[in-house]
């Protein structure tokens, strides 16, 4: 394995992203415009920051490039890749979900049945944004829905997440305080992982207020983190990124 960062282990606790989920990441987030490249010896190099072998790195982007999610060409020595127009419309569709605006200020329990808005937390009953407009339902305002409630809006395991991203955020807030990242990879990696992390709480949550949700508390914690974060961790142009000739 290689030898991550030493600010990296805030955020993986030393247990590396799974390789090839994290490079959509990077894509995703960094190189999302229609000729935007990234070469391997810039990924290989970030990928070792956070823990990843050369290897894993090169299995991975083979396996996106084989399945039409990223396009390469090559530059001499080494690859360059970018997104496929695939890669590129699951990022753009994703992209609101994570960088999106704030969740919804208000819930409505919904009584009616057959189909409707919202998510479905048991027979005739469920949670929405917004009241139904359907004549033949029922709507009011929650303000504290109860335990069972909130366990079947979201599973435990991205509760436990959720609390877990909180405490690896305010970690490595804490610790850039002191030693913040001093060159652009490095603050494209930390920038990646703080996306990656969020990423995986995102794309999970239901459109509905954080306060309602298990672990509320924390989820409005992390997403105010995870906008700082961001913007001390501001995306470097690519040109930054790429490594002085001969590197490998």
């Amino acid at each position: 394995m290689a030898d991550p960062h030493p600010l990296v282990r805030h955020l993986t606790e030393g247990v590396p992203p799974r390789t090839w989920s994290v490079l959509v990441t990077i894509f995703g987030d960094l190189a999302r415009a229609p000729d935007d490249e990234i070469g391997s010896p810039v990924l290989a190099r970030m990928g070792e920051a956070m823990g990843l072998s050369p290897e894993a790195v090169r299995t991975a982007l083979h396996r996106l490039h084989k399945e039409g999610w990223l396009e390469r060409r090559r530059d001499g020595r080494h690859s360059l890749y970018g997104l496929s127009p695939r890669g590129r419309a699951e990022s753009d569709a994703a992209g609101p979900r994570i960088y999106g605006p704030e969740p919804a200020a208000r819930a409505f329990v919904v009584l009616g049945f057959g189909e409707g808005p919202g998510y479905a937390v048991a027979p005739a009953i469920r949670i929405a944004a917004a009241p139904s407009t359907d004549p033949d339902t029922l709507s009011y305002p929650l303000e504290t829905p109860p335990a069972w409630m909130r366990e079947v809006l979201l599973p435990a395991e991205t509760a436990a997440l959720i609390r877990a991203t909180r405490a690896r955020f305010d970690a490595l807030a804490a610790a850039m305080t002191g030693t913040p990242p001093r060159d652009p990879l490095s603050t494209a990696t930390l920038r990646v992982l703080c996306v990656h992390a969020w990423r995986r709480i995102a794309l999970r949550l239901p459109d509905l207020p954080d306060r309602i949700l298990p672990a509320g508390e924390d989820l409005a914690a992390a997403r105010e983190a995870f906008a700082q974060l961001r913007a001390a961790l501001p995306a470097p142009d690519l040109s930054a990124l790429c490594l002085p000739p001969g590197a490998a």
